[in-house]
């Protein structure tokens, strides 16, 4: 998909224009504007914190593919590396949702969850965690690159500290490796990240260690990758981009969640900001819009405004097949481009009466199905502080 990047003082224009047609018409009635009931948008400062967050489980699929090294018939042995870490354990441990099976480090604790699990040394000292995402397509080369890169940003750097120290990525074959080093209470911590692409599916095998043990801990590392068997078509059942970070609007005036592993942009001018998550297919888009000039706008007004936004930011023949105010007072728009060969939902609202607020999800033609649990879940996180 292709759009039209924001033209710095759009909504000036827009505003002027509006308000002027709105003063020859001597006004119109206002409908109540205020949250979207699936999106209660509100905006003004953006983060993007670290967190954890898992939609709803459903797996079905029988593990059918293995990797990367494939099975081992009789347990492990360590080899290679250049430390002494922990040998690994003769007992297999499989994944309760069949998606890989490993031999972990003995003693260690394990601790499953949807989507992965993790590794603890018993003094606490690092850990390793393997999961993996479910990206709904097969990502090209310039996909995975997005992948890994965006996934390094909106995570992993997030962490007080953070520092890169290096990065490999063969797009070609889907493999990435990055090093990089976090401070925790104070001490640093190396965390050593393997991606490994398997069809729709990215294996995330993670290595967190402090500094001292850092060297030991990698030989183990390294023996448990090569113990560990992935069984992707299993995997391809996970909920598509299972991982979220929490996304802070401008101003801290509302919290969603967003896929971890989307690009993000954004624009800022004077009285506007402009946010964008981009799946790594290029086939989804999750774009807000924030205008605050401190002028009232009517909820009329802000009807004309997000017509216009459509039309000039998306495509001139968008056509509204829907229009239905939300139990909040918020709006909600349901939209298609035959030329631009996409579609989309747009909820917008005003706050305060001189905020306006429209949060807009595209999706190409022919990938609603894959990204409308997306859509369904960041809206149903969408919360104000």
């Amino acid at each position: 998909m292709h759009f039209v990047k924001p033209r710095k003082g759009l909504f000036v224009v827009i505003l002027v224009l509006l308000l002027a047609s709105l003063a020859c018409l001597g006004g119109s009635g206002d409908a109540d504007s205020g949250d979207t009931g699936e999106a209660n948008f509100e905006a003004t400062q953006r983060s993007l914190e670290s967190t954890q967050n898992a939609l709803e489980v459903q797996q079905e699929a029988e593990p059918t593919q293995a990797a990367p090294q494939g099975e081992q018939e009789s347990g492990p042995t360590n080899s290679g590396g250049s430390g002494n870490g922990p040998a690994l354990s003769n007992t297999l441990f499989t994944h309760p949702e069949g998606i890989y099976d490993t031999y972990p480090p003995e003693g260690w604790e394990i601790e499953d969850y949807s989507g992965g699990a993790k590794f603890s040394a018993p003094d606490d000292s690092g850990f390793i965690e393997i999961f993996v995402t479910n990206t709904g397509t097969t990502l090209d080369s310039d996909g995975f690159t997005s992948f890994v890169t965006s996934y390094e940003l909106n995570w992993y750097s997030t962490y007080e500290g953070y520092n890169e120290i290096e990065r490999t990525i063969d797009a070609d074959s889907g493999l990435a490796e990055v090093r990089k080093q976090i401070t925790v209470d104070g001490s640093p911590v190396i965390i050593n990240t393997f991606y490994d692409q398997h069809g729709q599916t990215v294996y995330i095998l993670d290595l967190w260690a402090f500094s001292d043990v850092y060297e030991d801990f990698l030989t183990t590392y390294d023996n448990m990758f090569d113990v560990t068997t992935v069984y992707s078509d299993t995997a391809a059942s996970q909920p598509v981009y299972y991982w979220t970070v929490t996304f802070t609007g401008p101003g801290s005036l509302f919290t969603m969640e967003v896929p971890a592993a989307f690009e993000y942009y954004v624009d800022e001018y004077t009285n506007e900001v402009w946010d964008k998550f981009v799946s790594n297919d290029g086939h989804m888009i999750i774009h807000s819009v924030v205008y605050n000039e401190g002028t009232t706008i009517t909820k009329s007004l802000a009807g004309r405004v997000a017509l216009d936004l459509l039309h000039s930011q998306y495509a001139s023949d968008i056509r509204i097949t829907d229009d239905e105010v939300q139990g909040d007072g918020s709006e909600r728009l349901t939209w298609y481009s035959q030329s631009g060969g996409y579609a989309g939902l747009s909820f917008f609202e005003v706050r305060n009466n001189t905020s306006f607020l429209m949060l807009t999800y595209v999706y190409d033609d022919d990938y609603y199905d894959i990204y409308s649990p997306i859509i369904d879940y960041t809206l149903s996180t969408y919360t104000i502080p």
